[in-house]
Formats: structure tokens, sequence, C-alpha cells
């Protein structure tokens, strides 16, 4: 898998938990289970373009706009409507209960 940052491909660790069967991947620090780009990345990303109105130069807009519409959702199924008016405190608070914020899962 190629991860924003790295010029390689990761070889994705996996390990078998020998109690209960189940993998377990490894991926670098800094990165959302199932995102390519990191986490300080796309929280720029999306400060930029709700404080400015325009993506950060360099910033894949099509990646970029799939993030702002699943913290609009996830901040709303989560934590309510009043979440809506400031995205990016819904956005730390999501962070704070464990939670992907860009997640398309809620």
């Amino acid at each position: 898998m190629i991860f924003v940052g790295f010029t390689d491909a990761l070889r994705m660790r996996r390990y078998r938990c020998p109690s209960c069967g189940g993998i377990i991947r490894l991926r670098p620090t800094g990165f959302f289970k199932g995102h390519q780009s990191a986490t300080a990345t796309i929280r720029t990303a999306l400060s930029t373009r709700l404080g400015t109105g325009g993506w950060p130069p360099g910033c894949v807009s099509n990646r970029a706009r799939h993030w702002l519409r699943a913290l609009k959702r996830n901040a709303l199924a989560v934590l309510g409507v009043p979440a809506l008016t400031d995205l990016m405190a819904a956005f730390d608070q999501l962070l704070d209960l464990g939670r992907t914020p860009v997640s398309r899962a809620v």
C-alpha cells in the first residue's frame, strides 16, 4: 500500500492473534485506519478549506471532498446538529472519543 509521504510502497505487516485467531495489521504512525494520507495532512486540508473556502496547494481535492463529507456526517451522527457550526472542533471531539472523524462508516 502506498501512503502519502513515502516514496515506495510499504509492506503492511500482519500478525495473527494466538488466542482469538484475529489478524492485526500495522500501519505507519499518524495515519487513520483505511486512509493513505497522514492525520495531520487531513486536518490541515479541512482547516484550510473551512477557513478560506479553497483546498491547500497540492491537496487532492477529490479525496479531500470525501473527508469533508464524512466529517460532516460523523459530526451530525455522533455530536448532533450544533457540531456542524464548528467542524474543526467536531474533528477534535471525535478524535477524543476514539473515532476516526473522516471515516465513511458512522
